[in-house]
């Protein structure tokens, strides 16, 4: 989405040390769409990728174990942490197969999605790496974290799922896992 340089600083200034929660209350400030305030993070800390990925997407992710899914409905943010399904896509539609062991059910609808972001960052409370999907609006339809261990950090595994799909998909290097 395209916002003037000055406009962009200013943006980029309010999200260098604040979590997810804040960017609806920093996007509502400066009277943009959400999708505008991840674009004005630090380019070492967001990728775009192509929604033409997301059935890929989908199915690694649903292969990395517990992971934190946060659902923005308008008003509200549902968020459930545990196993992300499988699902099947149909007539523009991801449908989760859902039931037991999953705590989300439902479908996507797909042709609504627009942009793709990974975005890693490194705040006071430790690191965040997430992959969240905006429809054509730029609001935030959902986003799926990985989940920190006790010690603030993350299963290696779990770190090198998420930054070989990155690396594959953007083409962009992200290193090893312990650089990561």
């Amino acid at each position: 989405m395209h916002i003037n340089d000055d406009l962009r600083k200013r943006i980029a200034g309010e999200v260098a040390k604040v979590g997810w929660s804040a960017f609806p209350s920093i996007a509502h400030k400066f009277k943009v769409p959400e999708q505008v305030v991840v674009e004005c993070l630090p380019e070492n800390e967001v990728t775009q990728v192509g929604v033409g990925h997301f059935a890929e997407i989908m199915v690694m992710i649903a292969s990395w174990g517990e992971v934190l899914t946060s659902v923005e409905c308008g008003s509200m943010t549902l968020t459930s942490s545990g196993m992300f399904p499988l699902g099947e896509q149909k007539d523009g539609k991801y449908k989760f197969s859902g039931g037991q062991p999953y705590t989300i059910s439902g479908e996507i609808f797909v042709d609504q999605l627009a942009a793709v972001y990974f975005v890693q960052r490194h705040l006071e409370k430790g690191l965040s790496k997430s992959v969240v999907f905006y429809n054509h609006r730029g609001e935030r339809v959902f986003l799926v974290s990985l989940i920190p261990n006790q010690e603030n950090g993350f299963s290696e595994d779990q770190v090198e799922w998420y930054l070989s799909l990155l690396e594959r998909i953007s083409g962009k290097s992200t290193g090893c896992s312990c650089c990561g």
